[in-house]
């Protein structure tokens, strides 16, 4: 539910008597939730909506839900035995809650979804909400979360924009900044909606991070402890609470980055050879979502086609990237302009994102993308690219093997 409270709210009536009584004292609190169970009564990976649940004195309450448009929903509400009866702005309705045991709360959804509630805990710490955002923002922290099996962590590496840099921040009635994110290690950097934000709650502080690829997809951390290079939070997964070190990763100093952007754009780069892997295949097909000819089976718009980067162009050495220092880029097949734009370092000095100046709707081709950068050297360039390919308005990225290139020429 992003749009409705209903969606949230509707629960399943169990007969009365089935439950231990709840009362409104027992609901008293902030709700954050820890577990889902399906109707096989199974653990689901991700929690479903809401993010966080809070009861109030004399019947009132909030929900909250994640997301980009993130709103506290009001509501009012009576309890009667193990049922609860609430009423928002446009509904009533009844759900069920399992009367709360060592500060667990249980609501049952429906048949298919239960989830398990902890009441939020209070950290206590004299720094205040801004000092959070601005430590947060412009750097790239990483987390070591347990992976599905718990046997294992996973690494994931996120850097957070500046939340005054953001067209997308908004702020809510609890305080809440969004500003957008991007993933170091898989390609959802290239779909519009990834979203971070902090909140405050009394003395806890929730940073909460938003798939936008997918409603029901999130992570939420508690914040118990922040400095400059580290923080320290609480993570559930399962219904297991894991408390996990972050550490902010050491970003290259602007002499670094100045003397690798020296290498980077003063020749045009031809390129020599790319690096296929081993094929399991006994017919040794290569693999067809990396560079191919397989588009040109797709029909003609109206656009030209020759735009888009073959393998024969790979296989006659034609592909030409030039770098400028004032952070523009060609890409050329020989001396024909395939793609032009700008520039930038993400994360560190080892992954570019390039803008393109066209127009995708005009024209077809190359529209930007990401650079990879493993290696620049006075006469070597190692990279793997994943640009954006249009053709007749079908759009997909093309991403390469590990390529290498040579100095072309100088520039002048």
């Amino acid at each position: 539910m992003k749009g409705s409270i209903l969606v949230m709210l509707i629960f399943l009536i169990t007969p009365a008597g089935a439950f231990s009584q709840v009362t409104e004292e027992d609901l008293i609190g902030t709700w954050f939730p820890v577990m889902e169970l399906d109707e096989k009564g199974d653990t689901t990976f991700f929690v479903s909506t809401p993010n966080l649940l809070a009861f109030h004195p004399n019947g009132e309450g909030k929900a909250e839900f994640p997301g980009e448009r993130t709103k506290e929903y009001p509501f009012s509400y009576k309890v009667f035995t193990d049922s609860i009866y609430a009423e928002t702005q446009n509904n009533s309705l009844f759900f069920q809650a399992i009367k709360p045991h060592k500060d667990r709360l249980t609501l049952i959804f429906s048949k298919e979804q239960t989830i398990s509630f902890v009441r939020l805990p209070e950290y206590s710490y004299s720094k205040n909400l801004e000092a959070l955002e601005e430590t947060l923002s412009g750097g790239t922290w990483e987390f070591p979360l347990p992976d599905y099996e718990r046997k294992d962590l996973l690494l994931f590496q996120y850097e957070l924009s500046h939340l005054k840099d953001s067209s997308r921040t908004h702020r809510t009635p609890w305080n809440k900044a969004y500003s957008s994110l991007r993933p170091y290690d898989d390609d959802r950097n290239k779909v519009d909606g990834l979203l971070w934000s902090v909140s405050q709650h009394k003395n806890t502080f929730v940073l909460h991070i938003d798939f936008g690829w997918d409603i029901d997809k999130y992570q939420t951390f508690l914040v118990k402890r922040f400095d400059n290079k580290s923080m320290t939070v609480d993570f559930w997964r399962e219904g297991i609470r894991y408390e996990v070190n972050v550490k902010k990763l050491p970003q290259p100093t602007i002499k670094q980055i100045a003397k690798k952007v020296r290498k980077l754009t003063r020749f045009k780069w031809r390129f020599e050879s790319e690096k296929v892997p081993k094929t399991y295949d006994s017919l040794d097909i290569r693999n067809w979502d990396r560079t191919h000819d397989y588009f040109e089976e797709l029909p003609p718009y109206n656009n030209d086609s020759t735009l888009l980067i073959k393998q024969s162009d790979l296989d006659q050495n034609l592909l030409i990237l030039e770098f400028s220092n004032d952070s523009t880029y060609t890409v050329y097949r020989e001396e024909r302009v395939l793609d032009t734009g700008s520039w930038r370092f993400i994360f560190d000095d080892k992954r570019l994102v390039l803008q393109s100046s066209k127009d995708s709707g005009l024209s077809d081709g190359v529209f930007g993308g990401y650079v990879f950068i493993d290696k620049v050297r006075r006469n070597t360039l190692k990279i793997s690219r994943d640009f954006l390919h249009n053709q007749s308005r079908s759009y997909w990225n093309n991403f390469s093997y590990p390529e290498t290139y040579k100095p072309y020429r100088k520039r002048n």
